[in-house]
């Protein structure tokens, strides 16, 4: 449900990562605010589960990831099912440096081996061969995190965190805060999507509503209803063709077809026979 606070796999990201400003004082620097502890960070978890919209949801996880990572900077984005970049967030950068950057970015380099499903950690970013696609700030980035935002091994987009030379490079920690919140992420979109589907369906249908302003169709084929039962139904589930057709005798037929454009060409009327199965 959109409103879960967490699910298995972001309680066990939660508890690999210590409270921060709870490491002993030889332990390795930390970009993290003293006093941001898991308090705060369930609660920006609780935000990210209580958004309407996947801009919203993004908005909260790159101001949730920069907070308890402690990085300068942070991206998120999501893919639509084609895997291009299809909604974008953006925090610690100004106006004036969003603005010179491209409003979407391309699924290469850095971005796009995240986008594999792999989680990316380095030092000096721009050691890594795909940096040079990175969309830069006009700043100077060096410890990079990147961690993909999946559900159940699907990728539905990114989470890009940097920080700029002479801060300490991400640590476990961070790693295990950033997959947490992609988790919650990646859960809370894959409901909003199934909402939205669902809504799709019953808007597209309308069959209850509009069926008495329908014209009487002279075939099933032309009738708008069915026209549009068939469309919706093959976009929602996702199919290549979707069809009617009655069963009288050992014939079926197939009344309307409705298929996407890279589908097969089918006449809109279709005959085959059938035996039916008869008691042993």
């Amino acid at each position: 449900m959109i409103g879960r606070l967490l699910d298995l796999t972001t309680r066990d990201a939660l508890s690999r990562a210590e409270v921060p400003g709870s490491k002993s004082s030889d332990a390795a620097p930390s970009c993290r605010r003293p006093g941001v502890g898991l308090a705060a960070a369930l609660s920006m978890m609780a935000d990210i589960a209580t958004q309407r919209t996947e801009q919203a949801v993004l908005e909260c996880l790159v101001g949730a990831s920069r907070e308890l990572a402690g990085a300068r900077y942070a991206t998120a984005l999501l893919v639509g099912t084609d895997g291009a970049p299809s909604a974008l967030a953006r925090a610690g950068m100004t106006r004036g440096q969003v603005a010179a950057l491209p409003h979407l970015p391309r699924p290469v380099g850095l971005i796009g081996t995240v986008l594999t499903g792999q989680t990316l950690r380095l030092a000096r970013m721009e050691e890594h061969p795909g940096a040079v696609d990175f969309p830069g700030v006009r700043a100077p980035m060096a410890a990079f995190l990147g961690v993909p935002v999946t559900v159940d091994g699907r990728v539905l987009g990114g989470l890009y965190l940097t920080r700029p030379p002479g801060q300490p490079v991400f640590d476990d920690d961070d790693q295990a805060v950033a997959t947490a919140l992609a988790a919650q992420t990646g859960s809370v979109v894959t409901a909003l999507r199934s909402a939205a589907a669902s809504q799709e369906l019953v808007d597209g249908l309308g069959l209850t509503a509009d069926r008495g302003t329908d014209p009487a169709p002279a075939d099933e084929a032309g009738s708008p209803v069915v026209r549009r039962l068939l469309a919706t139904a093959r976009s929602v589930l996702g199919l290549d063709i979707t069809f009617l057709s009655r069963i009288g005798s050992d014939t079926q037929t197939f009344t309307a077809v409705d298929a996407d454009a890279g589908a097969p060409h089918l006449p809109r009327a279709l005959s085959s026979t059938w035996r039916r199965a008869t008691a042993p």
